[in-house]
């Protein structure tokens, strides 16, 4: 299992805490570059302005809100009901077999 796939299925996992240096890791291997804003605030961009990730660093601590994790995941999904949108991500194909298979 890669790295992405690790990353991945943790974030999928209801139980796991996923840390923001995760995340960044996840999305900087699926094509996307990250902005910082004023304060905690933070986009994440590939290119398409409609697909911009906008989030704010957890603090105090260092995990994801679960809203946070729920708010990626349905970004990713959406990248399977716009094909075009797919093609712009720089996907490892470990990864966008997971989004083709339904499991994010």
């Amino acid at each position: 299992m890669s790295k992405h796939e690790k990353l991945i299925a943790k974030l999928l996992s209801k139980q796991a805490a996923f840390t923001w240096q995760e995340l960044a890791a996840l999305l900087r291997g699926l094509g996307y570059r990250q902005i910082e804003g004023d304060g905690s605030r933070v986009k994440f961009d590939n290119g398409d302005p409609r697909a911009m990730i906008n989030m704010h660093k957890p603090h105090p601590g260092n995990e994801l809100k679960s809203y946070a994790k729920r708010q990626v995941i349905e970004h990713l999904r959406a990248c399977e009901k716009t094909p075009a949108y797919c093609d712009r991500l720089q996907t490892p194909a470990a990864a966008l077999r997971y989004v083709k298979n339904g499991v994010i």
